[in-house]
């Protein structure tokens, strides 16, 4: 509760990520000691001030049971606290401020001209330091470089910065690096191992790719995400019924999952089960008509079964989506009666 109201005071060194403190010498940091004594402190001195005002109590109270509902009493996440819970409380501090500055100026006139130049200034330095936040917010690389300039060794931060390298910018050797750090820094994190299979499958490194998903589904063994992955890197070197075996799984355990129903569609079609294949794709639109790439798999499946009309009909579709199709199959669809 400190840290909230140290960092609303003076919100210096902020993270988008605060991770829970290490034991590496079998004791927490110096501050986690004196935190509590400092609390009943100010407790204290907020009682004392009953005396003469209530309005410290009536402050101190919103504060409190504003942040109180965001302690980390029991751990949820792995953050330790968030900036973001303080703009409720802040209203109590901005309350104080306000009332100091009023009592300064009827009890000392002269003051008047300081106090309003001091808080005027305090209010410019809290603006001016807003606008620069701002910038570490403009995308998941500057936020995520933020925190790690703070906390090098999170492994959280590394995962989602080694995400982005590999999702949005296509960087795949500084994806793997972070994300092998990540799994360094927590050997027992399953995202990190996932996000570092997909990598390891877009480089065509199968080996590592179902290495790193096993220890994911070791962790987690109901990781959907990390058998789906999985079982397109099977498929990807002709296990298909592996990959089968992974999707027949996750379309019982997930039903409304459309991804799940258009990959084993499309394994259906390399096992040339064209029927099934175009069944599971048709589903997978039923539940998502948004997902482009399964007009590009009807194309395929129609074209087996020698429905060239409807065939026809997506590729048509997949040119007005934008979506990229074998220009052999494009081709072949195209020279069909």
């Amino acid at each position: 509760m400190l840290q909230y109201f140290v960092k609303l005071i003076a919100p210096i060194n902020l993270s988008a990520f605060y991770p829970y403190p290490t034991l590496e010498t079998g004791k927490l940091p110096w501050d986690f000691y004196a935190s509590p004594i400092v609390v009943i402190i100010l407790g204290a001195a907020v009682i004392y001030s009953m005396r003469y005002t209530k309005i410290f109590f009536f402050a101190a109270g919103f504060f409190v049971a504003c942040i109180a509902l965001v302690l980390q009493y029991l751990p949820v996440g792995p953050t330790m606290f968030s900036e973001r819970y303080t703009l409720v409380p802040a209203i109590a501090f901005s309350f104080l401020l306000a009332y100091g500055v009023n009592v300064i100026i009827q009890k000392w006139p002269a003051m008047k001209m300081p106090a309003l130049i001091v808080s005027a200034v305090y209010c410019a330095v809290l603006a001016v330091g807003t606008y620069n936040r701002c910038n570490v917010w403009q995308t998941s690389l500057t936020l995520w470089d933020n925190v790690l300039e703070q906390f090098p060794t999170v492994a959280t931060a590394l995962n989602n910065r080694g995400k982005y390298y590999g999702q949005v910018l296509a960087n795949y050797q500084q994806a793997e690096t972070d994300l092998t750090n990540s799994i360094k820094a927590d050997p027992n994190y399953e995202l990190a191992y996932s996000n570092r299979g997909i990598v390891y499958s877009i480089t065509k490194r199968y080996d590592k790719a179902l290495a790193d998903f096993d220890m994911a589904l070791q962790l987690t063994p109901d990781y959907a995400e990390a058998m789906h992955n999985r079982a397109i890197a099977y498929s990807q070197i002709g296990k298909v019924q592996e990959s089968l075996k992974d999707l027949n799984y996750l379309v019982e355990k997930h039903p409304n999952s459309a991804e799940n129903w258009h990959t084993r569609g499309v394994t259906f079609l390399q096992l040339n089960q064209a029927q099934k294949g175009l069944d599971d794709i048709n589903r997978a639109l039923s539940i998502n008509p948004e997902l482009a790439q399964a007009y590009a798999s009807r194309v395929q499946a129609n074209y087996m079964l020698g429905r060239i009309a409807e065939a026809k009909r997506d590729l048509q579709m997949c040119n007005q989506l934008g979506v990229q199709i074998n220009p052999d199959l494009a081709n072949k669809v195209n020279a069909a009666n």
